[in-house]
């Protein structure tokens, strides 16, 4: 398993060097966790300029994005499949980050299998702990991986832990019993574009792209059970709405269950499944929606309630994990496991204007509380003291 060094940009040979493991950055699919890896990576070498970073992915599946190249960061490539790595690392503890890229320290955005030296400090974030609270909502496949990535190793043996709710802290605390101190909370931010206003050519384009309805209600997610799309689905047959359903995300698991459920229902052709949409994309959807329904059993912050509300789109969020952090007052908060509540909450939102304009603007209001800035702010001080 060969590896290679390729330097963006000329480091400082005095700066300890930080391996940063941005796999999740080669996916097709950017997800919300690799939101919040891009927006870190491309903000940390500027806060703590007397760190040196080291970008680490395979060659095989090499990160495509200039925007990352800093004075103080280069990149290193693993001449391996990302799989075969996670394999080699879960099974015979090689190879060893640290020791390949010359680095004092290991920081894992995402969770990633990795091999250290017992001395070398490893910092980690981790986005929720949603495979151990219901294992039932993952494939065969996902729970596999995670038993190869190994979670609850990597918290017991990480010195720093950066989480995105204090709901994914304490449950860090309860179920893996990780020390308070060793925890970090560092909200997520949000895309400014979702706040700028779409001029009307734009939503017009987008509009005829997809295919939209007049007045729909937005759902974004993955097709998967975790999101609760199922119940959404079946609070929407109880209603008489003027608005569509339109639901956006990749299918990943039991998305043929949805796609039955929805062709089943009282109004089959009123809902309309887009797939995935470009992120690019989103700020037209999100204002052009009567509101956002996000109904998810489990989330550990909940990134399309945050967008939607910088975009000025009413939320229908579930009162459960962490999405009464995100949401606070600004939004309706219904039982995820309640269809009558999940409906309830759709009827207040669409059959009252003025309600609807009041959880517009609160939710504008609220979302200026979070930032990418604000997230790598609260982080590089973790990372910093890794290299103490």
């Amino acid at each position: 398993m060969g590896h290679s060094s390729r330097a963006t940009t000329p480091g400082s040979s005095r700066a300890p060097v930080v391996a940063v493991d941005a796999r999740c950055l080669a996916e097709s699919y950017r997800s919300g966790v690799g939101e919040y890896v891009y927006h870190l990576l491309m903000r940390l070498p500027r806060l703590t300029p007397r760190l040196h970073y080291r970008w680490c992915w395979t060659s095989r599946r090499p990160v495509r994005l200039p925007e990352l190249a800093a004075p103080n960061a280069d990149i290193f490539e693993i001449n391996a499949p990302s799989k075969a790595l996670n394999a080699a690392v879960r099974f015979l503890h090689r190879p060893r980050l640290d020791i390949m890229a010359n680095a004092r320290a290991v920081f894992l955005p995402s969770l990633q299998s990795v091999a250290l030296r017992p001395a070398t400090p490893l910092g980690i974030s981790i986005a929720d702990l949603s495979f151990e609270r219901y294992p039932e909502f993952f494939s065969p496949k996902a729970r596999f991986w995670h038993a190869i990535i190994d979670p609850r190793w990597l918290c017991q043996r990480a010195s720093q832990i950066v989480v995105n709710s204090e709901h994914t802290r304490r449950e860090l605390e309860d179920r893996y019993r990780v020390p308070a101190d060793r925890i970090t909370v560092a909200y997520l931010g949000y895309d400014p574009a979702c706040a700028q206003e779409v001029p009307s050519p734009r939503r017009r384009e987008i509009a005829q792209r997809y295919r939209l309805p007049g007045r729909f209600v937005l759902a974004v997610g993955n097709l998967e059970p975790r999101k609760n799309l199922g119940s959404l689905i079946r609070a929407y047959d109880r209603l008489q709405p003027d608005a569509d359903l339109v639901i956006v995300g990749r299918p990943v698991w039991r998305a043929e269950t949805l796609y039955r459920q929805a062709a089943g229902s009282r109004r089959p052709a009123r809902i309309h499944f887009l797939g995935y949409v470009a992120r690019e994309d989103r700020p037209a959807l999100y204002q052009m929606a009567a509101c956002l329904a996000y109904p998810s059993y489990y989330e550990g912050f909940g990134l399309p309630a945050l967008e939607a509300m910088a975009a000025g789109t009413p939320v229908i969020a579930s009162s459960a994990t962490s999405l009464p952090e995100v949401v606070g007052s600004a939004g309706v908060l219904v039982d995820p496991y309640d269809i009558s509540s999940i409906a309830e909450g759709l009827d207040a939102v669409l059959g009252d204007d003025g309600f609807a304009r009041r959880l517009s603007a609160a939710g504008r209001l609220r979302a200026q509380d979070f930032s990418w800035d604000e997230t790598a702010r609260k982080t590089a001080p973790v990372i910093a003291r890794l290299c103490v």
